[in-house]
């Protein structure tokens, strides 16, 4: 048990090791040691706790979106800052859409991600009513994966001060987190409580850092590049618009 909460202070202080070894009575290097191997062990779990939903479990998945925030899947193997759809465009979930292996639904996206008949971006030039309430609807459902994501680091708020270890780690922290994150939902609807110094120190990065570390970066123009709609993507979506909006 203590190895697992001194790999949970980690994940929600990100104090230095010494720091962590001192509070349980160990030397910084033990400290180290537990650390990864606790965090080598809880992403083996994510197979169980973090899994796209089949075709069977879409509609309850659709029923619960706007209460659950479960983190249905995860791809943490990108290093530094890229944009969403970068890595959604060279991970398995675009190739299984591309052929027809996801279940028939719709994906939503923000605009820096191209019109497909599985993908569905906010309208760059809207032009009538229902092109209007189509954007703002798209909006306003995007912000519940914000919300997930928010409450993600709130619970974990390692993921927003930044990580001091090297890739490989990084990558091991993001999907334990990503897997505690889950248990946690699975087990109570509750929000973490703030902690007044984790929020301080959070406001203080941002301020020093000039950007908003609670949310995505935006994405630079010289990243759009995934504008390739296809014809079958704009039909489906005018597609949509017209039957659900007007």
């Amino acid at each position: 048990m203590n190895t697992l909460l001194m790999t949970l202070r980690e994940y929600t202080t990100g104090a230095l090791n010494i720091v962590i070894g001192d509070s349980a009575n160990v030397h910084s290097t033990t400290a180290l040691r537990i650390i990864s191997e606790v965090s080598g062990i809880i992403p083996t779990m994510s197979c169980q706790y973090i899994k796209f939903p089949s075709q069977l479990e879409v509609r309850s998945v659709m029923d619960g979106f706007h209460h659950n925030l479960i983190i249905w899947d995860i791809v943490a193997w990108w290093p530094g800052s890229v944009h969403g759809s970068t890595i959604f465009h060279n991970c398995a979930r675009w190739a299984q859409s591309e052929n027809g292996e996801i279940p028939v639904s719709h994906l939503l996206a923000d605009s820096g991600y191209a019109c497909k008949p599985y993908l569905l971006p906010p309208l760059s030039n809207p032009q009538s009513l229902a092109d209007h309430q189509y954007n703002r609807s798209d909006v306003t459902t995007r912000k519940t994966v914000e919300r997930q994501y928010g409450l993600w680091k709130k619970r974990f708020p390692i993921l927003s001060m930044g990580m001091r270890c090297n890739p490989q780690k990084t990558m091991a922290f993001i999907v334990s987190t990503a897997v505690l994150h889950n248990i946690a939902r699975s087990t109570s609807k509750e929000e973490p409580p703030e902690g007044i110094g984790i929020m301080w120190l959070l406001r203080l990065l941002c301020s020093e850092r000039g950007l908003n570390i609670d949310n995505n970066e935006p994405m630079p123009p010289c990243q759009q590049m995934y504008h390739d709609d296809t014809l079958l993507g704009r039909a489906d979506h005018r597609t949509i618009i017209d039957e659900h909006f007007y």
